[in-house]
């Protein structure tokens, strides 16, 4: 009964709400279009079967590159000196130290095995090495054994004694006799007075000094560890001698004794004089 009485007014009311509703829909900006974006994954590359050693290779012990190549040799393996382990000893790699004893031993034993590498020789005595000829030949007796110095003194003295090749007097046999006979020659002139002659003589003397050279066992080097107390002057003397009578001994061996020419009871000395 109520909507009848008042259909007028209800309708006028539904006209007002459809038209506000229109106009409000007719005066907003359209919304904003939603953009979905799809996430594109890259392509796979295509898998690559396993690369595997030859079939005829019986090692099988080479490795797969990253790009499928077989390499038929291992990797290397990283040394344990580039990664040291660090439960490691750190004293591992640590030299020691040895004592006098033993150094002593060890160099004996360095110079055994050079004289049987080098030259095929047994060692030598305990307290002895064999006389070289720069290091490259060992100096013989007349019998053709080894010449042995003594390198290990009892008082404890330790020395190294090796002939060098050195340039100087080397007159052959018949030069040095000739050479002998003019320096008594020039006495004898001197003693007379005949100051002319001996002049003339002498001339000649210098000129086989000058002439008469070439390489001969005429030099020496050596090392020496000589106790405090025993360091004076008489006992170097003793040292020298020691030298000589191996420089004589390498003068035997090379066929120039007659080189060698006693200038008093100790003292020796080869060259012109």
């Amino acid at each position: 009964m109520l909507i009848r009485k008042h259909w007028f007014a209800i309708t006028v009311l539904l006209i007002a709400i459809v038209g506000v509703g229109l106009y409000l829909l007719a005066t907003q900006p359209p919304p904003e279009t939603v953009k979905i974006y799809k996430v594109v994954e890259p392509e796979k590359p295509t898998e690559q079967p396993k690369a595997q050693a030859p079939v005829d290779d019986t090692l099988q012990g080479g490795h797969v590159h990253d790009d499928g190549t077989w390499h038929a040799e291992p990797h290397e393996t990283v040394s344990d000196a580039t990664n040291p382990d660090s439960s490691a000893d750190p004293f591992a790699n640590t030299i020691p130290i040895y004592d006098s004893a033993t150094m002593r031993r060890l160099e004996i034993e360095k110079r055994n095995a050079f004289y049987k590498e080098r030259f095929g020789l047994g060692p030598p005595p305990e307290g002895y090495g064999y006389l070289l000829i720069d290091g490259n030949e060992v100096v013989l007796n007349p019998d053709g054994t080894p010449v042995l110095q003594q390198m290990e003194l009892p008082d404890g003295t330790r020395m190294e004694y090796e002939i060098e090749m050195i340039e100087g007097f080397a007159p052959t046999r018949e030069q040095w006799e000739h050479y002998q006979q003019l320096k008594q020659d020039r006495e004898v002139a001197l003693h007379r007075e005949n100051r002319a002659e001996a002049a003339r003589i002498q001339t000649e003397i210098t000129q086989i000094e000058e002439t008469a050279r070439g390489l001969g066992p005429f030099g020496g080097s050596g090392s020496w560890m000589i106790p405090g107390h025993l360091d004076t002057p008489a006992y170097q003397a003793r040292l020298s001698k020691m030298e000589d009578e191996l420089r004589h001994k390498a003068l035997i061996h090379m066929g120039m004794e007659y080189l060698i020419r006693p200038e008093g009871p100790e003292i020796y000395y080869v060259g012109p004089r």
